[in-house]
């Protein structure tokens, strides 16, 4: 949706949320500098995120996040901070991994790879009420089934690799899904003055103990577990 101002046109949403299209994708170098063209976005939702350079369309999801977070030109993008979006006030990741692996056993992201690129998004958002992040699970054949393991999911970590995972004080609605979370994910330390709301679906199984604690910092959130996949 764009609202006609003088000569210019402001684009308020941009909404690529359908996870089966293959067109539906963006890459990081685009993110990072979506504050520039785009500074008056209101509303981004992603089925994807293509990595650097790829090409074909079965490698356009971040089921190799070594080749995401490692090298040329996917460090120097997370090096530098992403653009800000100062009026963004809903975000969300449909996935980082292919739903199917091709012939060999699914990459998953790490804790670390999640941190980083949860702050790398965070910081360029500081307005943002609504996050909706998503890592995803992929499959493999049967063949395959018999002759690899499917990965642990990767968790969400309060304090990793030297640096804080810090949540906009403006966040009412987070939703997170298809990560193995750790009991202390949501600490007492961990800030969510505005939080309102937050769904775990199919976090592992320490989401209980993370809602009992949730109960006693943050009385006023409302936290849904759910289990199904669908």
């Amino acid at each position: 949706k764009a609202a006609r101002a003088g000569a210019s046109t402001l684009l308020r949403v941009l909404d690529l949320g359908d996870r089966s299209s293959l067109f539906n994708k963006i890459g990081l170098e685009d993110l990072s500098t979506l504050g520039t063209s785009a500074p008056e976005l209101e509303v981004l939702r992603l089925g994807s995120v293509q990595r650097p350079n790829a090409r074909r369309a079965a490698s356009l999801l971040l089921g190799d996040l070594s080749d995401l977070l490692m090298g040329d030109p996917a460090e120097r993008i997370l090096s530098s901070p992403m653009k800000s979006l100062p009026r963004l006030k809903e975000f969300s990741v449909g996935r980082l991994v292919d739903s199917y692996a091709y012939g060999g056993a699914p990459r998953y992201a790490t804790t670390e790879d999640v941190n980083r690129l949860l702050n790398w998004f965070l910081a360029g958002m500081p307005a943002v009420e609504s996050f909706s992040f998503t890592h995803g699970e992929s499959f493999m054949s049967k063949k395959d089934e018999k002759k690899y393991s499917y990965p642990s999911l990767p968790g969400i970590a309060p304090y990793h690799g030297g640096e804080d995972l810090m949540w906009p004080h403006t966040l009412k609605h987070l939703s997170l899904e298809s990560f193995s979370l750790e009991a202390n994910t949501f600490t007492e330390n961990t800030e969510l003055p505005s939080l309102k709301t937050m769904t775990l679906k199919r976090c592992g199984g320490n989401v209980d103990t993370i809602i009992s604690g949730l109960r006693r910092t943050h009385p006023m959130v409302e936290v849904t577990k759910i289990e199904s996949r669908w």
